[in-house]
């Protein structure tokens, strides 16, 4: 039997899907965790075998738009994954990017693009996601010409803009009693703790008021 898991989700905000540096986004998120050898795989699930999975995606809304990770990892492992996670996102917003990963990251999202607009079913959804938040009429057309145009040093500079690291967030649902402490004696002290019935005890203002531990 294994040991028991602790599934861990961070997130952040990010310049609104108008951004001029949209695309270039687009490429720093890839190559920091949607495919086989992005940073985060090759180094939370490759070098230190913390998870068998990790991945970072993108969520584009009219009034918030934000970068969240996702992975779960042994009980024990967790403040450690957490301090991993921060540091890659860290060496990412201080400008450490290859050409071979930005290279790589573009081959992965032009090489995919056919298939995800490859059904009337997507094709109908992407175009109404671009006709709500008004993309224009070439939303579908452009992806692939922009992302091959896009190098290494805007893709820096896009992701020195949309990380806002001092804005990160970090989520952990597990055994509350034994993810606290281990979260304290790595230096984490200003924990928020919700126990299951709180989350279905929306208070009269329509938000939740957590336990400070």
């Amino acid at each position: 039997m294994g040991l028991p898991q602790a599934q861990v989700r961070f997130g952040f905000p990010i310049p609104s899907i108008y951004s001029k540096n949209r695309y270039a986004l687009a490429i720093g998120n890839a190559l920091l965790g949607e495919y086989f050898n992005s940073r985060l795989n090759s180094v939370i699930r490759d070098e230190l075998g913390l998870a068998y999975g990790v991945g970072s995606s993108l969520s584009y809304a009219r009034d918030l738009s934000y970068l969240s990770i996702a992975s779960a990892t042994a009980l024990p492992h967790t403040p450690i994954l957490i301090r991993e996670v921060q540091k890659i996102l860290e060496s990412l917003k201080r400008g450490e990017v290859t050409s071979e990963e930005v290279d790589t990251a573009k081959s992965y999202l032009i090489g995919g693009y056919p298939m995800s607009v490859a059904t009337l079913s997507a094709v109908a959804s992407r175009w109404l996601a671009g006709t709500v938040y008004g993309l224009g009429p070439d939303f579908l057309n452009e992806y692939i010409p922009e992302i091959e145009k896009v190098d290494r040093a805007r893709v820096a500079a896009s992701i020195q803009e949309a990380f806002k690291l001092s804005e990160l967030k970090i989520v952990v649902a597990g055994d509350a009693s034994k993810i606290g402490p281990l979260l304290k004696k790595f230096g984490w002290k200003n924990l928020q703790i919700l126990k299951p019935e709180d989350l279905m005890e929306l208070r009269e203002s329509g938000s939740l008021s957590p336990r400070r531990r």
